[in-house]
């Protein structure tokens, strides 16, 4: 059930309950049961590559002693910062940051964090493309049954057809850049705090009809601007120890390293960058056992692997689907 919400957040009890062979007291008892303890989240997870924001840069940072709370605190707060964690090893915070275009990369890097008095030293990833990723979009601007995009999801939103292609999406692939209005980034935000939300109560709430609301869910699916997904909060079933790693390769092997990395069960992540890393993966793990094992046999253990520098995520101050690019897209020019 987990793997089919996953796919599409707001499948309907009855055919949840077909698929799986079982009556729909019994979906519905146990989505409640999942909810309730927050082993899952229904929520929108909306695609940055589609909405202009194409360049992903993993960030470690050092701080001041006694900072990390407060600057962890600051970077959740920027609507284009994606994740933020507390972490062990080299760094005492970890971001995830998605940004449209190198100016807005140089002015994060050399002006914001330069304005951050108890920021010591970074150093920065740009991730160029995914080998796994929890939300890699599928479809690529199709309907879920594999149709053509719609008319309004190939205008874009704004009427002329803009291809982007980018690590969200499978190599080679792309789809068309997204805009998205006033009206949707509040059909977002509902959708973001219950992804399950009838549309007649998001009508109620943005002062439109539901059928305006659901025409606008569709648009926004169907472009590949957003998905609705069961974000699994890994801890709540049993699997507490969150790591990062960051790998060096032997020349030539980058990707056979990357694709081994991503056919393992507890990998969510894996991203090929640049910098001093050659590959960069998150993991989940049950135990500090578990995760020995998983660094001397599941990542030294390929033979193409040079370095390995893990960083054990303590605490995660801000998750992706609370990015809220799509606020900054409206207001940047076109």
């Amino acid at each position: 059930m987990i793997e089919m919400l996953h796919r599409d957040g707001r499948r309907s009890v009855t055919s949840l309950a077909r698929a799986l062979g079982v009556t729909n007291q019994t979906v519905t008892k146990r989505l409640e049961r999942l909810l309730s303890r927050d082993a899952i989240r229904i929520t929108v997870r909306v695609d940055p590559v589609a909405l202009g924001f194409p360049l992903f840069w993993s960030v470690g940072v050092r701080v001041k002693p006694g900072a990390a709370n407060r600057v962890a605190a600051e970077f959740a707060s920027m609507d284009d910062v994606a994740w933020v964690g507390r972490s062990t090893g080299g760094f005492d915070v970890m971001i995830e940051v998605f940004l449209p275009d190198t100016d807005a990369v140089f002015e994060f890097l050399n002006t914001r964090l330069a304005e951050m008095p108890d920021i010591v030293a970074t150093r920065e990833w740009l991730v160029l493309r995914s080998a796994k990723y929890e939300y890699l979009w599928e479809n690529d601007g199709t309907a879920a049954d594999g149709g053509a995009p719609s008319p309004q999801a190939a205008e874009g939103g704004d009427g002329a057809r803009k291809p982007v292609h980018g690590w969200t999406a499978k190599p080679g692939s792309q789809r068309d850049l997204v805009r998205v209005d006033d009206l949707e980034q509040e059909i977002i935000r509902l959708l973001r705090q219950d992804g399950r939300r009838p549309f007649a109560d998001i009508a109620r709430r943005v002062k439109v009809a539901e059928g305006t609301v659901a025409s606008r869910v569709e648009r926004l699916l169907r472009g590949g601007a957003m998905q609705v997904i069961a974000h699994v909060n890994w801890p709540a079933i049993g699997y507490p120890v969150h790591v990062n790693v960051g790998i060096g390769i032997t020349r030539g092997q980058v990707v056979q390293v990357g694709e081994r990395l991503a056919a393992q069960p507890n990998v969510s992540y894996v991203g090929y960058t640049t910098g001093d890393f050659d590959v960069v993966a998150e993991a989940f793990l049950p135990d500090n056992a578990s995760l020995l094992e998983f660094i001397d046999m599941d990542v030294a253990g390929i033979p193409a692997v040079e370095s390995i520098e893990t960083w054990h995520v303590l605490q995660v101050a801000k998750v992706n689907y609370e990015w809220e690019g799509e606020r900054i897209s409206t207001r940047r020019p076109s």
